[in-house]
């Protein structure tokens, strides 16, 4: 299977219950031997993919472009060589992916070049994974963690979104089915 980690930039920011979900969960995928996909911003995507690495796991890190959180990606990499993998948005950013944006995106419009490449990414990262873990801010729907929510609901892909109280709960289960 391959999971999505996606998320706010400020995790400290979530109720710790939610926060705790988030690691638990990426901490047993990478356990689990199912494939992380994520995005490499700091916050969520970069806590995500360090629980998933700590365990052993694999994970794929998707960037809008070369240079973006280099530091951080160029580390992981070195110090995971055969663990750690990058994928980066295309010069030309696929059609697809931008029509994700302008489909899902509630100001396309006012959107410049950069903030259309962070969204396109959140439609590479969702688009082949199995199901989605999403840990949004306070603020349902905003960000790219918004974006990555409506983009699998689109795509009728599994998405726990552990804002939601039902999501929580059903969290649990999801991750005892994983283990076996």
């Amino acid at each position: 299977m391959v999971i999505a980690f996606i998320g706010t930039r400020a995790p400290g920011d979530v109720p710790i219950p939610w926060l705790n979900l988030f690691r638990r969960a990426a901490t047993l995928v990478g356990a689990s031997g199912h494939a992380v996909v994520t995005g490499a911003a700091p916050g969520a995507d970069q806590l995500a993919a360090q629980c998933a690495i700590s365990q052993g796991g694999e994970v794929t890190l998707v960037l809008p472009w070369r240079s973006y959180e280099r530091a951080w990606v160029q580390r992981m990499r070195n110090q995971h060589v055969s663990r750690v993998f990058v994928g980066i948005l295309p010069e030309s950013i696929p059609t697809v992916a931008l029509q994700s944006v302008k489909d899902h995106h509630p100001a396309f419009g006012s959107l410049s070049q950069g903030g259309r490449r962070l969204h396109a990414r959140n439609y590479l990262i969702v688009h082949r994974a199995d199901l989605i873990i999403a840990l949004p801010s306070d603020k349902p729907g905003g960000g790219g963690t918004g974006q990555g929510i409506r983009i699998a609901e689109a795509l009728n892909i599994p998405c726990v979104d552990l804002s939601l109280e039902g999501d929580r709960k059903t969290l649990p289960r999801i991750l005892a089915v994983m283990r076996t």
